[in-house]
């Protein structure tokens, strides 16, 4: 929840093969192998106890074996976990970095095969899952190292606690003997079993301080909000907006991209904003919806600042038309209303009427609940614009920001857009 919730500056900043590794690798750590491994470092504590308290009843000498293997215990376990600890943390640091490289590859497959760059980024993969299979390797070799050494004193403390039964023990006694020497094999394989656990419990904790990490310092978008101010239901009722020596930058290290715009934008007026790359048209957008917040200065919305609003009640009432449209994985239905309030399929088909898509819907086999692919796969660039923009008019909004909607579409789809607009949207900002 911290995670989804954080403001848009997180994203930009943190690579996804980060945010992957916490929700893929560092909870399987949590939520699997952790547990497993405290129960059975528990379970091996209290056999280790019990099995101490019954050889010291039956056979007291052997304390003298005992004692040094637990000595010698204490001592691995203060060098080696540190050690395992930094090993594992370098695992799941490195693992990032194949994660984000594998995504990015993923989603740029095609650019990547058209300029036949495949082999490039495979030797790139490869490098970067070397580097993380070092310290995983290095992790379980350290592990394996332990136990060879343990085993080496098992079988030291066996053949003392032989030595000695057979010096203070007599043959009216073998009873007591084999009992002593049964516990001293089980209570050295306990310890070993232990400490092993123990230490591998210890270095995936690890996982834990990362998960914990974000669950503390991550802040959620809007949370310096003290007083929010609900707005009328019916808001924006006109659709006017104020930006008053307003300043935003996307990052509190960056200079600011938009530095102090002063403008009036009437109800029902329509403002076309034009520059080069860079001068800030998609930035009065992403201050508009508070994406970033404002470094100075204000944007009211029918006289009510919109600082003081909660950000859900703020984007519910406005709609925004970008280059590259976004379809979700569900049916058409879903896409086009994804809170589900509207329960007339009279309405979703007026809307896809009023934006030139309902004989495509109409010749599906599902209709409106026909399944949208990852991304829209199935449907074309211009028909993803136009359910998108279906679902823009279903939420009758007062205000519409339109970010180069048609740059990304062909000519013939461009027309039906504009169309659209200048008929649907003639009462809006």
């Amino acid at each position: 929840e911290k995670t989804l919730t954080s403001p848009m500056k997180f994203f930009d900043a943190t690579p996804i093969g980060i945010i992957l590794n916490r929700f893929t690798a560092d909870l399987d750590e949590i939520d699997v192998r952790l547990p497993a491994n405290c129960e059975l470092s528990l379970q091996n504590v209290f056999l280790v106890l019990s099995a101490l308290a019954l050889i010291s009843v039956v056979f007291p000498w052997d304390l003298l074996a005992i004692i040094p293997l637990v000595v010698t215990v204490g001592i691995l376990a203060h060098m080696f976990a540190p050690i395992l600890q930094k090993l594992k943390f370098m695992d799941n640091i490195t693992r990032a970095p194949y994660l984000s490289h594998l995504a990015a590859s993923v989603e740029g497959i095609a650019t990547i095969n058209s300029f036949n760059q495949g082999q490039r980024f495979y030797l790139k993969f490869c490098d970067l899952l070397d580097r993380n299979s070092v310290p995983f390797f290095l992790f379980y070799a350290a592990n394996r190292w332990l136990a060879v050494f343990l085993d080496c004193m098992t079988i030291i403390v066996t053949g003392a606690t032989g030595f000695l039964i057979v010096f203070t023990l007599d043959s009216e006694n073998s009873s007591q003997a084999g009992m002593a020497l049964s516990f001293a094999i089980q209570i050295t394989s306990f310890v070993q079993y232990t400490l092993r656990h123990s230490m591998e419990s210890i270095s995936r904790f690890s996982s834990v301080q990362r998960i914990q990490d974000y669950v503390e310092t991550l802040n959620p978008e809007g949370a310096g909000i003290n007083n929010p101010h609900i707005p009328p239901a019916d808001w924006p009722s006109d659709g006017a907006i104020t930006f008053k020596q307003y300043k935003m930058r996307y990052n509190d290290t960056l200079p600011p991209v938009i530095k102090g715009i002063t403008l009036n934008i009437q109800a029902k007026e329509k403002i076309g904003i034009v520059g080069n790359s860079g001068s800030g048209k998609s930035s009065l957008g992403v201050g508009l919806f508070r994406v970033a917040e404002a470094a100075s200065g204000t944007i009211f919305i029918d006289n009510i600042n919109i600082r003081d609003l909660p950000l859900d009640v703020l984007r519910s009432r406005l709609s925004i038309l970008v280059q590259d449209p976004v379809l979700f994985t569900g049916t058409i239905r879903y896409n086009l209303d994804p809170p589900g309030t509207i329960t007339s399929d009279d309405v979703f088909w007026q809307a896809l009427d009023k934006c030139h898509i309902k004989s495509k819907i109409k010749s599906l086999e599902h209709g409106l609940d026909t399944m949208v692919e990852e991304n829209g796969r199935n449907f074309s660039m211009g028909e993803r614009q136009l359910l998108c923009l279906a679902r823009t008019l279903l939420r009758n909004s007062k205000i519409l920001v339109l970010d180069e909607a048609t740059a990304s579409v062909d000519s013939t789809t461009e027309v039906l857009v504009q169309q659209t607009i200048k008929e649907c949207f003639k009462n809006c900002t």
